[in-house]
């Protein structure tokens, strides 16, 4: 196995904005020595989801490959994190519980409140029925898709802590996060998404910003 070292030729002493975006000589050079790896780590964030199947397509995965994938999944972790509780994605609480891991479940929130409805119902339940669910987070990238407003995330949000006993959140990126201040008041924990490839200027101009 060969990983490859990025070479920055970000120049410190020129302007951001006359910056390259992304790196020049990318994978210029050769690391031989594998960097250093836990054994485990915190979570990870898991998507069922196989080629051919879609949940626009309404073709789930089944029972037997969620348990496969979580096998595979737990020499490296003992918690996933999940996006929906639709059709057989509900069985991941089950699964989990039977083989010694723990989620945080995910309640897939859109446009379309019948649907969010249902998500809230079967996510609280099973919360409420498995000791697996430790957290739930309401929505995933709603605001950023501008599927609700702030005001209706958050009655989603209070809804679901009417009746779950584990602490309730939703997933943004950063950015909506510090644009909504209001959305921390009604969460247990911050739930935010940092991708500053999707944002490279953005986050060329904050590595600037904090080597001077």
């Amino acid at each position: 196995m060969s990983i490859y070292r990025m070479e920055h030729s970000l120049d410190m002493n020129k302007k951001t904005s006359d910056a390259p975006i992304w790196p020049v000589n990318s994978f210029k050079s050769v690391v031989t020595k594998v960097p250093d790896w836990p054994d485990s780590i915190s979570g990870l964030a898991y998507n069922p989801f196989r080629p051919g199947q879609s949940p626009y397509k309404h073709i789930y995965p089944t029972r037997e490959q969620i348990k496969e994938d979580l096998l595979l999944i737990r020499p490296l972790t003992r918690h996933v994190r999940t996006y929906s509780v639709e059709q057989t994605l509900a069985c991941i609480p089950e699964i989990a519980e039977e083989l010694g891991m723990s989620v945080t479940l995910g309640i897939w929130i859109g446009w379309d409140e019948k649907h969010n409805d249902r998500e809230l119902i079967e996510g609280v339940k099973l919360a409420s029925q498995y000791p697996s669910v430790r957290r739930l987070i309401i929505g995933n990238e709603t605001l950023l898709r501008n599927d609700v407003t702030v005001s209706q995330l958050i009655d989603y949000m209070q809804t679901a802590r009417q009746s779950a006993n584990v602490p309730i959140s939703t997933s943004e990126g950063w950015q909506q996060w510090h644009d909504t201040p209001e959305l921390a008041d009604h969460a247990d924990f911050i739930a935010a998404h940092v991708l500053p490839f999707q944002s490279p200027r953005q986050a060329l101009q904050f590595s600037h910003g904090r080597t001077n």
